[in-house]
């Protein structure tokens, strides 16, 4: 089980306002090992509970609702997420393979860290999927300039962030743009798009690896 997780600098939104997080290494705490240390890609999932604004909430956020959004527990996760990975189905209802990690109701989700983990992984496996599936991976080591008029490279961590953002069309939609840009065209971000790219900027240098 990894001891030491290593997090690159980033940028993250307190208050209303962005602050600079400067780079760091965040070791087991005093209360030992958390779920997500012996998970795949644990930085990630640090880095977006940290951008999901979860992350320093009462138990590490996995008691966390949205009230607008509806979206679940530390790496709040909304209804077409858990839908994706069929934890719930069609009409919102838990599903037999959420039931099979202890889940019947969203206060079940929200009291069991492990679950959430498990469908954490789901969720990052089923974007990866969709991701290589609408060519989206094809812009891997592009480097392109977003509306904000930031350079950026298009990682892995990246488009996963992005995804788990906006979705694997969103993301796919935004980088078609973005190449379009680079070759001369004018082109215009729906918001969806412009949240995907501020996510590939914002993890353009987490470090991704399943272990």
């Amino acid at each position: 089980m990894p001891v030491n997780v290593h997090i690159h600098a980033y940028r993250q939104r307190r208050n209303g306002h962005l602050v600079d997080v400067a780079e760091h290494d965040r070791g087991v705490p005093a209360g030992g090992e958390k779920p997500w240390h012996d998970k795949p890609h644990a930085e990630i999932r640090m880095h977006i509970a940290d951008a999901e604004r979860s992350a320093d909430k009462a138990n590490d956020g996995y008691g966390e609702v949205n009230p607008t959004s509806g979206a679940l527990g530390r790496y709040q996760l909304k209804l077409i997420a858990l839908q994706d990975i069929e934890w719930k189905d069609a009409d919102g209802a838990w599903t037999d393979r959420a039931k099979m990690h202890g889940v019947d109701s969203d206060n079940a989700f929200l009291t069991k860290p492990a679950a959430q983990e498990d469908a954490m992984t789901a969720y990052i496996d089923r974007n990866d999927e969709q991701l290589r599936a609408n060519g989206s991976k094809t812009h891997l080591g592009r480097t392109y300039v977003g509306p904000n008029g930031k350079s950026f490279k298009v990682t892995e961590a990246g488009l996963a962030a992005a995804a788990h953002r906006e979705g694997a069309r969103a993301t796919k939609l935004a980088l078609d743009k973005l190449k379009a840009i680079a070759a001369g065209n004018r082109r215009a971000f729906t918001k969806p798009e412009g949240r995907a790219i501020r996510r590939m900027q914002t993890f353009e240098d987490v470090r991704y690896a399943r272990s």
